[in-house]
């Protein structure tokens, strides 16, 4: 009888073990149906669609900027997937579609820019450049967290740059130029810390330069020029050790450029000119060098009768005499005076322009090419021709 009950329980074990099993299995293929029916639902169910929100932020601005009137509006407000309408770009991601680009440059928009385009959160790049957009930029597009590019220049945008902007905490490019944005420079923007491009030029701006721009450590260029800014040219900008670009011309501005801007290594071009702007002590040792050479080219070629010679051997920076550009930290980088009616010999005092890269006076009516120019060790371009 003992025999006979442990058979049994064996045999209980064994049927146990083997439904669990097929348990299994069947629990293990039901999953797998299940993940199969929801990767191919979408395609079952036709196109992906759009977040709402998107679909209805793009309305908006189609409706708000003349839409009908676009140069290009191919399938907008159409039925056809928002990636299929003319310069969006779109990701799908688990059988949705979101709005990742916007560019819509020189396409006719007129009208203002909606406040529902803050609704496209996975927004990474915005151009709306070179239409007649006017009205105030939204402060809502301080809402679109992953914005890398916003670019909205040559257009009729006025009012105030937004604070929101600053929140922005992705963004690479802003490009707000030629527009007739009339506010200060918000100092939040120096919470861009990723922006290497920042261009406002061409506005009304006004007040001074803030000087928390400097925490911008990673600008490669920086254009505030024709506004009307005013005040004296902030030292922090020296912190921006990889500028490349620093453009400040036609404003207001008044003071010593700082000597500390001297220590940007990578900048390779600063304008000031159109300022009433004099350079620190640091910079006169070298500079009135410069000064003193322009000077005798000046004299030695008939510079009185020179077809343009404006500002030259005026109180004027070097920088804003005619055909000329200086670095950073204000010696004469390039002398352009092709074509200039320059008559006579070249002095040999040329050769004290100690930092110049680039020498053009083709065109003219010069003689005798002094040996000296050859101890011009940084000078890359040498154009002497048809004289």
């Amino acid at each position: 009888m003992a025999k006979y009950d442990h058979t049994i329980h064996i045999l209980q074990r064994k049927i146990t073990t083997q439904i669990s099993i097929r348990s299994m299995c069947y629990l293990f293929l039901f999953a797998l149906v299940l993940m199969i029916y929801i990767s191919i639902l979408p395609a079952c169910q036709g196109q992906p669609s759009a977040e709402e929100s998107d679909r209805d932020a793009l309305i908006a601005l189609y409706n708000a900027t003349d839409g009908q009137n676009w140069s290009s509006n191919w399938n907008w407000l159409s039925n056809e997937p928002v990636y299929e309408w003319f310069g969006v770009t779109s990701e799908i991601t688990h059988g949705r579609v979101t709005v990742t680009k916007l560019n819509l440059s020189m396409n006719g928009l007129n009208g203002e820019i909606p406040s529902e385009l803050g609704n496209l959160t996975n927004l990474e790049v915005l151009d709306l450049g070179l239409n007649k957009l006017s009205g105030e930029i939204p402060s809502e597009l301080g809402e679109l967290a992953k914005l890398k590019i916003l670019d909205l220049k040559w257009n009729e945008l006025n009012g105030e740059i937004p604070p929101e902007l600053g929140n922005l905490s992705n963004l690479m490019n802003m490009d707000l130029a030629i527009n007739q944005l009339n506010s200060r420079i918000p100092s939040e923007l120096s919470d861009l810390t990723y922006l290497t491009y920042l261009s406002l030029s061409g506005n009304q701006l006004s007040g001074q330069i803030p000087p928390e721009l400097g925490n911008l450590t990673n600008l490669t260029d920086l254009y505030l020029s024709r506004n009307q800014l005013s005040g004296q040219i902030p030292t922090r900008l020296s912190h921006l050790s990889n500028l490349r670009t620093l453009d400040l011309s036609e404003n207001q501005l008044t003071g010593k450029i700082p000597s500390e801007l001297g220590n940007l290594e990578n900048l390779t071009e600063m304008r000031t000119v159109g300022n009433r702007l004099s350079w620190g002590v640091e910079f006169e040792p070298g500079i009135i060098a410069d000064r003193d050479a322009l000077v005798a080219f000046y004299n030695a070629t008939d510079g009185p009768n020179w077809d343009e010679n404006e500002n030259w051997l005026s109180d004027r920076p070097v920088g804003e005499w005619f055909g000329i550009s200086t670095g950073a930290d204000g010696r004469v980088a390039t002398l352009f005076l092709s074509y200039n009616g320059l008559k006579g010999n070249i002095p040999p005092e040329l050769s004290n322009l100690y930092s110049l890269k680039e020498l053009n006076i083709h065109g003219n009516d010069l003689q005798g090419i002094p040996t000296e120019i050859g101890n011009l060790a940084n000078l890359k371009s040498l154009v002497l021709s048809e004289n």
